[in-house]
């Protein structure tokens, strides 16, 4: 029956987006009611608290630590846990920032089961720290052959070939993954920003709204959204958006990271690189990549924004 209950939880964890990820802590807890001592659950957990984080649903000091707790929960009940090393690598990346610290736990995840995924998938992104981008490649492709409908793994090797700046590999890799499931709003997303890359607006605008319609209106899209709609001219737009979000701060919390996406559609680049800044503190899980990620080309000549860089590389 635990057994029934975790599959379940990671039916829902593996959509990625804030109802399916609270669906996946139920059916863990769940499962944990019904065997105590049971790592995988208690992995799972750990997973859903760190995307959680990731996806900037939870503050990242509310939601790290709490992963690494239940990774040690499942660690306590099986120190050979694969799953439990491999959620280590991914919030030594996104929390700690320490791409060393990843690659140990990629060595312990690998070791004690060669057969997951998700270690690879996630290995992926400590290679992109390192900008060791055919490594990278290599290392999605490797998940991608245990686990090839996996829909998150599929959508990983396109946004590493947009770290990378090779946006006609990242835009082929992202409609593969649509057309496994039409509805996955993280590629509609991530393919929207390539488009708006590439100056194609029409087609960004079409995927943005489809990553808001089956997320429910995700806040990180709706940031994305902002972005385009500015850079693209319609500043209106993008003031309406910035204007609801800044309203919505003093209630709940907004990444500063989202908040700095969007003043970057307004050109407000001094207003952005406070909120970076801001971000940087807060521990925000994707500063180790804002180097690679195109909606910041327009700051990379900016000192401050240099120096932001070079504090995150220096600390992983």
């Amino acid at each position: 029956e635990a057994y029934q209950l975790y599959l379940q939880g990671r039916y829902h964890w593996n959509k990625r987006l804030d109802g399916s990820l609270m669906k996946g802590i139920d059916y863990f807890n769940k499962a944990i009611e019904k065997d105590s001592s049971y790592a995988l659950a208690y992995a799972g957990l750990g997973d859903s608290y760190l995307m959680l984080g990731v996806y900037g649903i939870l503050q990242p000091r509310k939601s790290f630590p709490v992963a690494k707790k239940y990774i040690e929960k499942a660690l306590q009940s099986d120190s050979t846990l694969s799953e439990a090393y491999a959620t280590l690598v991914d919030i030594n990346i996104h929390y700690d920032w320490d791409a060393a610290l990843a690659e140990a736990n990629f060595q312990k995840a690998i070791a004690f089961n060669p057969g997951y995924a998700s270690a690879y998938h996630w290995h992926s992104e400590v290679l992109i720290m390192r900008k060791q981008f055919e490594k990278a490649f290599g290392e999605s492709e490797a998940a991608l052959k245990i686990d090839p409908f996996s829909l998150i793994i599929n959508s990983q090797l396109g946004t590493n070939y947009v770290y990378a700046g090779e946006m006609e590999k990242a835009k082929t890799q992202f409609l593969k993954t649509l057309e496994l499931d039409s509805s996955f709003a993280i590629a509609h997303h991530h393919l929207g920003v390539v488009y708006a890359e590439m100056k194609k607006f029409d087609s960004a605008l079409f995927h943005i709204h489809k990553s808001l319609a089956f997320s429910h209106d995700n806040l990180r899209f709706m940031a994305t959204l902002a972005y385009v709609e500015g850079i693209r001219g319609k500043k209106e737009k993008a003031l309406r958006i910035e204007k609801e979000f800044l309203a919505k701060a003093k209630k709940m919390y907004i990444p500063a990271y989202d908040l700095a996406v969007v003043e970057l559609g307004l050109g407000k680049n001094e207003l952005a690189l406070q909120y970076l800044e801001q971000a940087f503190i807060e521990r925000s899980p994707w500063m180790p990549f804002i180097s690679m990620i195109p909606t910041f080309n327009s700051l990379k000549e900016e000192t401050r924004f240099k120096a932001l860089v070079r504090k995150i590389e220096f600390s992983n």
